[in-house]
């Protein structure tokens, strides 16, 4: 029997889906509007884009399940990835927007390889290949989260439910590329918080308002009213600081750092970033609370069903019909993510790797490369055993180690070869893996905050070197 959960998910999704479609009514068959929406999207989409493309399917699931275990101190995350992040939108997005305008760059990849107005291959080549590698696994965590929504809200399998968002999110790719993305991000941005905002009020009721919830924390669950999360102070410190450099790393997401670069003009960057940290903070803050509301009402939950916190939350509070708008805004918020990542993969592809001279060519090869790129991602959605919290950590970690240095880098107007660049960010990458799985000191210090900055000494090391031996 079809459920009015049911009925309302499926009615939504649709007209998500055909609000993503009608964009291929404006699209024009040409690259840069297929990749970039031909930099023309207005502020207020911009930030609501880059808000539901960076912290969707990750603040619904990975981070609520980081919450249930951790309560308050999930705050320091909120602020240190804030700052990071805002450092980032003042002194590399207003370049970035500019740069790759002027010298037609459509790609991250492209725009870190043009040195000197010319394009070093090695260094678009090795970009392009890092790129798409850890995006696609980033795209297939993505594809897992909308999948569980789908698994909970009807009698399907796992597989079927990765195939059935795998099918729905290239649909959005193929219809209007970017444009697409970015006109249904802003929709589901909006589902995120109305779901967030209604199941945190109605847990907060559950739970007997703030005073309730406060005094069952105290009495059964102290350690989650702990800011320090009972560390020494130097110890919270050091991962603050390190937490500040991962929120850095949203330099090396292509699928993020492609809103700034579709812009309608780099001096409304600054309108687009209100737009995004008040999404941002409103959000996370919620995302947070529902996870300590979810160790009060749900006690003894593992580390895989502590991400699905929300969705039992939604289910034994909500009625029907808000259960699935919540739902909707929850499978919504990992396609935005997912659709944005998977048409970066394919512009590895289509434009760093093949590019061809023919400009017809290249709108085809951007198709037949998001259906290749949505392939794999759909497979390692299927393959995947770790949460996603841990993956989408370590994606992101990875990608910030290998693309963020370039950027960085061209956005202070630094020069770097093909083979520096190797140089800088394979040793960048390989620590980043080596302090996750085999130190295991991800706990201590975020990898993501090794990478980064191990490439960049290793860069002016030897741009050091290089003058002292030209002396």
């Amino acid at each position: 029997m079809v459920q009015i959960s049911q009925i309302t998910f499926i009615t939504i999704t649709i007209l998500i889906l055909i609000a993503g479609l009608s964009s291929s009514f404006v699209t024009k068959n040409n690259s840069e509007d297929y990749l970039l929406a031909n930099r023309n999207i207005s502020p207020f989409n911009i930030g609501l884009s880059s808000f539901a493309s960076a912290h969707s399917g990750f603040m619904y699931t990975g981070f609520i399940g980081f919450s249930y275990f951790h309560g308050v101190y999930a705050f320091w995350y909120i602020i240190s990835w804030l700052i990071g992040d805002a450092i980032v939108w003042m002194y590399i997005y207003k370049p970035l927007r500019e740069i790759s305008q002027k010298e037609n760059s459509n790609t991250l990849n492209r725009f870190i390889s043009v040195q000197n107005n010319k394009t070093e291959k090695t260094l678009l080549k090795s970009t392009s290949i890092l790129s798409f590698i850890f995006l696609s696994v980033f795209a297939g965590v993505q594809i897992l989260v909308a999948s569980k929504v789908l698994n909970y809200l009807f009698p399907i399998s796992t597989s079927v439910a990765v195939f059935i968002t795998g099918a729905t999110i290239l649909a959005y790719c193929l219809s209007g590329g970017i444009r697409a993305s970015i006109w249904t991000d802003s929709i589901q941005a909006v589902l995120m918080l109305i779901g967030l905002v209604v199941t945190v009020n109605l847990s907060l009721t559950e739970s007997g308002g703030f005073q309730g919830a406060y005094q069952t924390l105290s009495d059964s669950f102290p350690q989650l009213l702990s800011w320090s999360n009972n560390q020494v102070l130097i110890s919270v410190i050091i991962f603050f600081v390190s937490l500040i450099i991962n929120g850095m790393g949203v330099v090396g997401q292509p699928h993020i750092m492609s809103r700034p670069m579709s812009i309608n003009s780099s001096k409304n960057i600054k309108i687009a970033a209100i737009f995004y940290f008040s999404s941002y903070l409103f959000f996370s803050l919620l995302a947070m609370l529902a996870g300590i509301l979810a160790r009060i009402i749900f006690p003894d939950l593992s580390n895989i069903e502590a991400e699905s916190a929300l969705i039992k939350l939604s289910s034994q509070l909500c009625s029907p019909f808000l259960l699935g708008v919540i739902m909707t805004g929850m499978f919504s918020c990992a396609v935005s993510t997912a659709d944005s990542q998977i048409i970066s993969c394919s512009s590895n592809i289509s434009e760093d790797l093949l590019n061809p001279e023919n400009k017809k060519h290249s709108f085809t090869y951007n198709k037949l490369s998001t259906l290749f790129a949505s392939a794999i991602a759909i497979f390692i959605a299927l393959s995947s055993s770790q949460t996603v919290f841990d993956l989408t950590l370590i994606t992101w970690a990875t990608l910030a180690s290998c693309i963020g240095p370039g950027v960085i880098l061209k956005s202070l107007g630094k020069s770097v070869s093909g083979k520096e660049y190797l140089i800088m960010t394979i040793p960048a990458i390989a620590l980043t893996l080596a302090w996750k799985y085999y130190f295991h000191l991800d706990d201590q210090f975020h990898e993501a905050a090794v990478g980064l900055p191990l490439a960049l000494v290793i860069y002016y090391s030897m741009k050091k070197f290089k003058y002292q031996y030209s002396k």
